[in-house]
């Protein structure tokens, strides 16, 4: 393999400079039906929010627009690639219907259920993290929406000097396990070109939550003030509007992101879901002498905020109650549970839920 044949494969991860201007007209060529096919499964409308990952100079966004004139995001890693792809789409940017970044797509910066569809024509190759990469854009998804993602066969690859360094190859049930290691929970083949190219669809379930034991948390609401709040992911769901710095824990806050909003809000949230709820809290020891709460009522075990940690496993048993009294006697704790709780209630008295 030249060093010729090498630099030009490692364009098409990473287009930059003139080389890469280039290699993005000859990817728009080349894709071109990989690209029509991923915007002919999307059900295009002036309101859906569609994030393209590795948008390149714009094509698929462009594609989008015109059909609908939808919400547009992407994140690419080419800082010039965000130069090239904003030319393109000037009208969208004008209308603020446009939104690119610079970044990688396995640490999206993007808010829990932001996105009705996202896109990715020829990226998963040069993913760092395949898997992590998958499950952040599942976080992102909407519960109901779907990852598109048009791919060259590992076959055809294998038979291009380009695609010799560089690219991860896969096969079709490769990317479906992958998706299922990732929790998408409903995975389907759509071929492009026979033998060539097919687009993985991988759909979040439109009940789809994240948070320790949401599959088993049915409990109904032992004070009636909150009946209407049916179950604890109907009270995650509420709570997902209104969670914020000023309810995250004060050593934490200035870490605190909308993208991983459960961050530094287990105890007021735990002792909010035990009124509603009942039961009891309890805590996992961490570092530093304090205790991560979530919450226990007879058989269900559930913990609204335990996205904050990420892939870490947490131990849930064996684990000490926690008392209101002593975790509220710090005055700046208690004050942001009154705040959360009277957020909550402004929310139930709208008739929000």
């Amino acid at each position: 393999m030249s060093r010729l044949t090498e630099y030009i494969g490692s364009q098409f991860g990473n287009p930059r400079g003139i080389f890469g201007f280039i290699c993005c007209k000859c990817m728009n060529i080349i894709n071109k039906k990989m690209y029509k096919k991923a915007v002919g499964l999307i059900s295009l409308n002036k309101n859906l929010k569609l994030l393209d990952i590795g948008y390149g100079n714009g094509y698929l966004l462009k594609l989008a627009d015109k059909s609908s004139g939808c919400n547009l995001y992407g994140i690419d890693i080419s800082e010039d690639m965000k130069n090239l792809a904003e030319k393109r789409n000037k009208k969208a940017l004008k209308d603020n219907r446009l939104k690119l970044e610079v970044g990688d797509c396995c640490n999206l910066q993007f808010a829990d259920n932001s996105f009705d569809v996202v896109s990715s024509i020829n990226t998963i190759y040069f993913w760092s993290d395949t898997v992590k990469g998958l499950s952040e854009i599942r976080r992102c998804l909407v519960p109901g929406g779907c990852f598109i993602n048009a791919v060259y066969t590992k076959e055809w690859l294998s038979r291009t000097k380009m695609a010799e360094k560089g690219f991860k190859k896969f096969e079709p049930e490769e990317l479906v396990e992958l998706g299922k290691q990732a929790g998408f929970e409903e995975i389907e083949i759509n071929e492009i070109v026979k033998g060539k190219s097919f687009a993985v669809v991988y759909k979040k379930n439109k009940n789809a939550y994240n948070f320790y034991g949401w599959q088993t948390a049915d409990v109904k609401p032992a004070n009636k003030k909150y009946a209407s709040i049916k179950n604890p992911r109907e009270l995650y769901d509420l709570l997902m509007k209104l969670w914020c710095a000023e309810t995250c824990a004060p050593r934490m806050r200035d870490n605190w992101k909308h993208s991983h909003p459960t961050y530094g809000q287990c105890s007021i949230t735990a002792f909010l879901a035990q009124d509603i709820f009942g039961g009891e809290v309890y805590g996992i020891l961490r570092e530093g002498g304090n205790y991560h709460c979530y919450n226990v009522i007879g058989n269900c075990v559930f913990d609204l905020t335990s996205e904050q940690f990420g892939n870490e496993k947490l131990n849930y048993e064996n684990n000490p109650v926690q008392s209101r009294e002593v975790h509220f006697s710090k005055e700046e704790k208690r004050l942001r549970y009154e705040y959360l709780k009277s957020r909550l209630d402004e929310l139930i008295n709208q008739g929000v839920i």
